[in-house]
């Protein structure tokens, strides 16, 4: 199934660093480099017109980062049930925990890990638009989290049953 967009509903969209050109996913080294270079960032040698320009790009790729920490916690679910299937655990068993491990590499608490962890996959899985909004910094993380909670309350049938809103949280401007 597609949405409207021509994206196959549970596939990660690619993330473009210009128009048709794919950007290399950062290391772990990139990213410690990326905090070093962000403490060092006080904006003191900058005019009024960068310093906004600083707060543009700064909000932007915090909305980046929230897509792509929904696309590899989705990745991290999809190795351990991959993992676990492979070791025979049974399905109604597999990824037991796994929230907890969330909260925990996320510095926050087992409830706020599993309901990230419910979020990056209704992101991921069914939003396939907002979450190219998101990657391409366009829409809040915020905005993707109200457009999740609406769609769990169109109908208040489960996950699977729901029928879809009309315009995704990306639609809305």
């Amino acid at each position: 199934m597609f949405d409207a967009a021509g994206v196959k509903v549970g596939e990660m969209p690619l993330a473009e660093s210009a128009p048709g050109r794919l950007a290399a996913a950062p290391t772990i080294d990139d990213l410690r480099d990326a905090l070093d270079k962000l403490a060092a960032l006080n904006g003191r040698d900058v005019d009024e017109t960068g310093l906004i320009d600083h707060l543009g790009a700064l909000e932007a790729l915090k909305r980046a980062l929230a897509a792509a920490r929904a696309r590899v916690t989705v990745s991290l679910v999809r190795a351990r049930t991959e993992r676990e299937s492979s070791q025979g655990v049974p399905a109604e068993r597999r990824c037991q925990g796994l929230a907890a491990e969330i909260a925990l590499a996320r510095r926050t608490s087992p409830h706020r890990g599993a309901r990230e962890l419910g979020l990056a996959k209704a992101l991921v899985q069914e939003m396939p638009r907002t979450l190219a909004a998101l990657t391409r910094g366009k829409i809040s993380e915020w905005r993707h989290r109200a457009g999740s909670r609406d769609r769990r309350t169109v109908t208040g049938a489960p996950r699977s049953g729901r029928r879809r809103a009309r315009r995704s949280p990306a639609e809305h401007g």
